[in-house]
């Protein structure tokens, strides 16, 4: 759907949703929708690299199997499933990691170069500057473009080392050491990235963190910010999600003659965001270079996570390589250097373990985002009407006003916790509770960190760089909800509304006195 000025006080980025938010997947049988999911994975496999067929038959056999199981579609069918899906992974990594174990960092220049897994093999002369051009080619292939724009993406080995390759190239390229000072202007949360700003302060460029979106587009629109770097959902306690009917009229407003740069961070919400349609609205006054960032670890892996990487897609009006306007080819050939100066490339083993048809493929990728934000999305909508309690208030952008807004989803919901009841001791038994319970229901419910997976995870946080005015920290339980619409989903929301009407942690703990209590990642 296409955005225009013209539309911003009706239709605009608006989401198109259901009129029961709360019902299931038509698929009648989710289980049975998982397992030829996961076999279409491997006929992939099988059909680009025919030497898997027969590590894999084994596994093909189990898989066939259980799809003839009456008990598929019961709680024990999804644990199997479970299984199957992280063998697949390890099948998959053993033959990628063989591959890549042939060749040295710095191979001498007369030895044979193995075949990539999928891809055909290519020389180096070391490791650090390999370059992914098989895997940015498939990006440039399958992502969608800007209409009348030009796109080029960049892969790295993380996407920290995306963020700190693109915040080391920006005030070079687009002011040069002698003249303006570039200003950057943060709405984000993330802890690493803020620790990234605040460690890497590149020569040419300040930064700002704002909190405030009013102040955000105030600056903004009055032109004294050059860098917009936005979160569309922020990472904070409460899911702060970014107005973008606000960053449209801020940018109608803003000085002809101040040109700006959009940076968006889209690791939480994946396909979700568009920048297409972004940069169609903001048509009248548009920004001159467009970048869009991400971790490719965490909903570009179909939730198996074979490998950490990084993503940007460059966005510019123009491609011309030697013309002084912003390219997109002239910028990724600044954060191609860079990527090698600062060693924040894929290595020869991740390059082989992400040479998987499924990897950076825009309809897996779309489809096992939309999965993830549906079962979180859902979760959180059945919870609602259980806050006040135990779970004091439940923190989901389903759950606000601007619900109505594309973006308003999540790949996880945080529920927190009255005041004075997030002590330490009371969120470490509660993840026992989670524990025994997992184990008591037979749930498919991990207890880790992250989101994204086909499973299901959950983990309490204390925000330790967050203090009260007593100086205690708050706390919260984090619920990621993986991409499998199983049995599991309705179960934990059943064992998630039984926690919610506790009135407080003494309660909990009368009727679970035989619980230990589980520190994890506290």
């Amino acid at each position: 759907m296409k955005i225009t000025i013209h539309s911003i006080s009706n239709k605009a980025f608006r989401r198109e949703q259901s009129t029961d938010e709360t019902a299931n997947s038509s698929e009648t049988q989710p289980c049975l929708a998982e397992g030829r999911y996961l076999r279409a994975l491997a006929n992939q496999l099988i059909a680009y690299n025919g030497a898997l067929a027969s590590a894999l038959l084994p596994w093909h056999t189990q898989l066939i199997e259980l799809l003839a199981d009456p008990d598929l579609e019961c709680l024990s069918g999804e644990r199997r499933l479970e299984t199957l899906a992280m063998a697949l992974r390890k099948h998959w990594m053993n033959f990628a990691h063989d591959i890549a174990d042939h060749s040295l960092k710095s191979p001498a220049l007369d030895s044979d170069r193995s075949a990539m897994p999928v891809s055909k093999g290519f020389n180096f002369l070391y490791e650090r500057v390999i370059a992914p051009v098989r895997l940015e080619s498939r990006c440039n292939r399958n992502y969608p473009d800007v209409k009348n724009w030009y796109t080029q993406h960049i892969v790295f080995g993380s996407g920290m080392g995306a963020i700190s390759s693109l915040l080391t190239v920006l005030p070079y390229y687009f002011q040069g050491e002698n003249q303006t000072t570039l200003r950057l202007d943060m709405y984000g949360n993330y802890l690493e990235t803020i620790r990234l700003f605040r460690y890497l302060q590149p020569k040419g460029l300040t930064w700002k963190r704002i909190k405030n979106q009013r102040e955000l587009f105030n600056r903004f629109r009055q032109g004294i910010s050059d860098v917009l770097f936005v979160e569309p959902v922020r990472y904070d306690r409460q899911q702060t999600l970014l107005d973008p009917i606000q960053l449209v009229r801020a940018a109608r407003n803003r000085p002809a003659n101040r040109p700006w740069i959009l940076v968006v961070d889209s690791t939480l919400i994946g396909s979700t965001f568009s920048m297409a349609d972004l940069i169609d609205a903001v048509k009248f006054n548009p920004p001159q270079i467009a970048l869009e960032v991400r971790s490719a670890l965490k909903l570009d892996q179909v939730g198996l996570e074979l490998a950490s990487a990084g993503i940007i897609a460059i966005h510019t009006p123009h491609n011309d390589s030697s013309a002084d306007t912003p390219s997109a080819k002239r910028f990724f050939r600044r954060l191609r250097g860079i990527r090698k100066l600062l060693g924040s490339a894929l290595s020869f083993d991740e390059m082989a373990l992400l040479d998987v048809p499924w990897v950076f493929n825009w309809d897996r990728f779309d489809t096992h985002t939309q999965a993830v934000l549906d079962n979180n999305r859902r979760v959180a909508l059945a919870l609602v009407s259980d806050q006040g309690k135990l779970f004091h208030h439940i923190a989901h952008p389903a759950l606000t006003r601007k619900s109505h807004f594309r973006w308003a989803e999540s790949p996880f919901i945080l529920l927190h916790f009255a005041a004075g009841q997030d002590s330490l001791d009371n969120l470490a038994f509660l993840q026992g509770v989670l524990v025994d319970q997992t184990q008591q229901r037979g749930l498919s419910f991990q207890l880790g960190t992250s989101f994204g997976f086909r499973h299901h995870r959950a983990e309490c946080v204390i925000v330790h760089n967050d203090k009260r005015s007593d100086g205690s920290s708050p706390g919260f339980l984090k619920v990621a909800m993986g991409a499998r619409m199983g049995p599991s989903v309705m179960g934990i929301i059943e064992l998630l509304r039984e926690l919610a009407g506790f009135d407080d942690f003494a309660g909990l703990r009368n009727a679970y006195p035989d619980v230990l209590p589980v520190e994890g990642y506290l």
